[in-house]
């Protein structure tokens, strides 16, 4: 931006031979057109002014790096204090969101429209702290929804083979930059498995399927691994030279009638509920090359309902759709496919983990559960360093040799966090500890508080730069920050006021948080993670206090830090056992962002590793009663003990498990539950004692 005006991505930069920034940009084309200079003219005339005024650009180049180097190092004159982050971040991070919500299409911005999936992240946290019942809360879902049902209803979602596209040219989610991404997948689905669990509408859950599965299909790799992109363009024809943009995704009404058969019920049906027109259904605005000229990208022009209304003498009417997008799916693979970027990047696989391992929590479906342990293996095995416990930054036709970055450690020790939390197996904790200790040690500034994105082993990177805005991706340490209260949650530790200074300015804080925490942060191991989030809030907190929506996921590690409660569920009981994962179904029924799942394994082993979190002091002596699975509720480390029993009838086998608990809610204190047999309804039934 400083030297250019305007930044984004792709991003462009000249570097000197000493590596100084001569220039930086976005985009330029292949060659000059529409007023835009293309990238062989920028080299041209940059290696004209090299020639020609080499002591000039050297000089100008220091400078840039000069002062890329002072906002690094920030402004020291302005610390903030712990006590002075509190609910007034959180309601202005919403007003400033709100203020871009466009209540005709959804989204919080004007076009290009990107997904944004921080975004949702912070709103449905919001919507937990507020109340669904609030004013606050049903706005915040309204908006919510709506726009999540506007993108999952449009173009940008691939109707026909599930996934998102990269974002919206159109300002109403019609007609997508058609090129896939990873990382939005992993986001959105977790994005749309959250507002299935909230309001349990089937639309959610169809959306995150399609999404899930798309990532489960074609960037899937043989070893377990997950590719991390599939290009906008594609040839228009096998053999062809040609390519264009959207080819392998639209279409003529012609193509369409043809294979679901002209003038048919199938095809009146069909092309009613996706808008498919004669002459296409693409207006020029959102077609500047005229590359979709005559085709149609499908988009859900009513719902369901309504288009039961309007062919009522249909039994089924979504039967008869599913069925046409089954065959245009199967003569769309007949089409040559988009370029597939066959890389497996760490950062991306470890938000698809997430985004699988959330999947299995809320569906029990073994595919997800299935791809996350696939795809942590797989880096386990591939772009691990069991000695040294770090990791590479990805793989193709072998590891690479770039260390990993502060992203990839991030990321995966989110997934496995949230691999953990679905399965109770130790390994998963043991090895996103061994990570986020890793992190520490190599990216954590022990000055501020905040993370590098690099190690600082390179020794051609002349500067270690952090980055706090969400962009495309949660910022890292944004990441960090959550991964870090997660931990301590596990952990059981506490976090106590050893400095009384700043208590005086927050008594109207509404958490009484502020009271209780310290503005020096030790790190002693009593409350080693929780001390290195407060450092990262800290060294993010005059961003946070002046914008916070450009670190939406920061304001939710804030929310998750200032819980002076969080709920600790504990589940006693083999990871392998059927009940064990009832139990585990029934907590993961509820939406509660700031609960956290241990694991207590009697004596169970998978492989070498013992399955449980024994070593956490304040669930010493809990374990399965009677022999059945447990769970137990407790807060801030404190769990009370049931006041009475019944025997518990339960057969040596049984078919299937059914958990009846309709008052089960983690978001309300209970202080014991425990799984029974019951050999009257011929089921399993959480039961409740007080």
């Amino acid at each position: 931006q400083a030297t250019s005006g305007g930044g984004g991505w792709p991003m462009s930069v000249w570097l000197t031979p000493s590596l100084h920034p001569i220039l930086g940009a976005t985009y330029f084309p292949p060659k000059s057109q529409y007023g835009r200079p293309g990238f062989p003219d920028i080299c041209q005339q940059i290696g004209k002014v090299w020639r020609e005024k080499r002591s000039e650009i050297n000089d100008d180049a220091q400078e840039n790096f000069s002062m890329l180097s002072q906002m690094q190092q920030g402004d020291d004159t302005k610390e903030v204090h712990l006590g002075d982050l509190d609910s007034k971040v959180f309601n202005t991070c919403l007003k400033q969101l709100t203020k871009g919500f466009d209540p005709v299409e959804g989204g919080f911005s004007c076009a290009p429209k990107f997904p944004q999936p921080v975004y949702f992240n912070f709103l449905f946290r919001m919507l937990h702290r507020h109340g669904r019942e609030s004013d606050v809360g049903r706005k915040i879902l309204d908006m919510t929804l709506f726009t999540l049902h506007k993108m999952g209803r449009g173009g940008m979602y691939d109707q026909i083979g599930g996934g998102f596209h990269r974002y919206s040219v159109t300002k109403d989610w019609h007609i997508p930059h058609f090129e896939k991404m990873l990382y939005d997948e992993g986001q959105l689905a977790y994005a749309y498995l959250d507002a299935y669990q909230i309001t349990q509408d089937p639309f959610f859950l169809e959306i995150a399927r399609g999404t899930l599965d798309y990532a489960m299909g074609p960037l899937l790799a043989p070893e377990g691994g997950i590719y991390c992109a599939e290009d906008a363009d594609s040839p228009i024809e096998h053999g062809g030279h040609e390519r264009a943009e959207g080819a392998f995704y639209a279409w003529t009404k012609s193509e369409v009638d043809r294979i679901l058969g002209q003038d048919t019920l199938k095809a009146n049906i069909f092309n009613t509920f996706y808008g498919v027109l004669p002459g296409g259904n693409v207006s020029p605005a959102g077609d500047p090359h005229g590359e979709l000229t005559g085709k149609n990208v499908f988009i859900q022009r009513y719902t369901m309902d309504e288009l039961r209304s309007k062919f009522p003498d249909v039994d089924d009417v979504r039967t008869v759709v599913e069925d046409a997008k089954k065959a245009l799916f199967v003569e769309r693979e007949k089409r040559p496919r988009p370029h597939l970027d066959d890389k497996v990047i760490v950062a991306w696989n470890g938000l698809m983990i997430a985004a699988f391992a959330r999947a299995w929590q809320i569906l029990q479906d073994e595919r997800y559960l299935s791809a996350a342990v696939n795809a942590a293996n797989f880096i386990y095995n591939n772009l691990y360093n069991k000695e040294q416990c770090t990791l590479l930054r990805s793989f193709r036709e072998g590891p690479s040799k770039i260390d990993g970055f502060c992203d990839d450690y991030a990321y995966l020790i989110q997934g496995l966090l949230e691999l953990y939390s679905g399965t109770l197996e130790r390994r998963w904790l043991e090895w996103a500890t061994s990570l986020q200790d890793t992190q520490d040690r190599l990216f954590r500034d022990e000055k501020t508080g905040g993370y590098f994105a690099t190690s600082g082993t390179d020794a051609t990177s002349l500067m270690r730069m952090k980055e706090e805005h969400d962009g495309s991706e949660p910022s890292y340490q944004s990441v960090t920050a959550t991964n870090l209260i997660r931990l301590a949650w596990l952990r059981g530790e506490e976090w106590h006021n050893n400095d009384a200074a700043n208590t005086n300015n927050n008594n109207n804080n509404d958490n009484n948080y502020a009271t209780t925490t310290t503005t020096t942060t030790t790190d002693d191991n009593k409350q080693k993670y929780f001390s290195r989030a407060a450092g990262l809030l800290r060294s993010a907190g005059s961003s946070l206090l002046q914008a916070p929506v450009i670190m939406t996921h920061m304001v939710c590690a804030l929310d998750m830090f200032l819980q002076t409660k969080p709920r600790q569920i504990i589940i006693a009981g083999r990871p392998d056992d059927d009940r064990t994962k009832a139990l585990l179904k029934e907590v993961h029924r509820v939406h509660s962002p700031n609960s956290i799942i241990l694991g207590i394994g009697e004596g169970v082993k998978d492989g070498d590793i013992e399955v449980g979190c024994r070593d956490v002091d304040f669930i010493e002596g809990l374990g399965m009663m009677r022999g059945l699975p447990t769970a137990y509720v407790c807060e801030n480390n404190s769990c009370k003990y049931p006041g009475g029993w019944q025997s518990p009838h339960h057969p040596e086998t049984f078919d299937e498990i059914h958990i009846t608990a309709t008052h089960f809610d983690v978001s309300v204190l209970y202080p014991f539950a425990y799984a029974q047999y019951d050999a009257v309804w011929g089921m399993h039934t959480m039961h409740l004692l007080q």
